[in-house]
């Protein structure tokens, strides 16, 4: 059990290789994107490009025209971006399963779980096409795989319209830690504090009136 990039506690996960994945002969081709902070939503070697800004193009309709309470599942198309030699898994925890989940296998199902493997990054243009197998092959000239897919929230179900949708990510070395996709994680987790003061507030007030009124007595006649 690790600490994730939040200070919380991992529950384990299965063994990388046990898990449904998706690998280099399967990956899309877009020209060279590198991960970058503040554009995409990065946890070890996988990003997430412009995962907050698709979220927020989906969402702000929605609440525009009031209907996230009506909505069901809504792909949010993402593409993953995965850097080279570093199989990860993606995770969605247990506790955010009835709400979020992900489809990036083509011609699958919805899954809570799925292993990405990059291609092997080389110099050499013989190696390049014996690895990516097909033009173009920009993944073994960049070092950076991309997976097409689709981050798919019931807005319906989802606390706080989705925005503090949280996934794990973990490598073949077992580390593990926690990405927020689509808000900060300090923003979300103010929330969950506040959340859990107001819940002890009001129980605290409930004991007050209690402990004030004391318990009724019948007095007999």
């Amino acid at each position: 059990m690790g600490l994730s990039a939040c200070g919380e506690k991992e529950a384990p996960v299965a063994a990388v290789s046990e898990q449904p994945e998706r690998t280099c002969s399967e990956r899309a081709e877009g020209g060279v994107i590198r991960p970058k902070h503040g554009r995409d939503s990065i946890a070890g070697s996988v990003a997430f490009y412009v995962a907050r800004a698709n979220f927020n193009s989906t969402l702000g309709p929605l609440e525009r025209d009031q209907e996230v309470g009506s909505t069901g599942w809504s792909a949010i198309k993402v593409l993953a971006l995965v850097k080279t030699s570093d199989a990860v898994a993606v995770v969605v925890p247990r506790s955010e399963r009835r709400w979020l989940t992900l489809n990036y296998r083509p011609n699958q199902r919805m899954e809570s779980t799925i292993r990405l493997v990059p291609c092997e990054r080389s110099a050499e243009s013989k190696e390049q096409i014996e690895e990516c197998d097909w033009e173009p092959v920009d993944a073994c000239r960049s070092g950076v795989t991309q997976f097409n897919g689709a981050i798919v929230v019931n807005f319906a179900k989802a606390p706080r319209n989705g925005k503090c949708a949280r996934i794990r990510v973990s490598n073949d070395a077992g580390e593990s830690r926690s990405l927020y996709l689509f808000s900060d994680p300090e923003s979300c987790l103010l929330k969950k504090q506040t959340v859990a003061e107001d819940a002890r507030s009001r129980l605290g007030q409930s004991d007050r009136r209690c402990r004030r009124t004391g318990p009724e007595v019948t007095r007999a006649s």
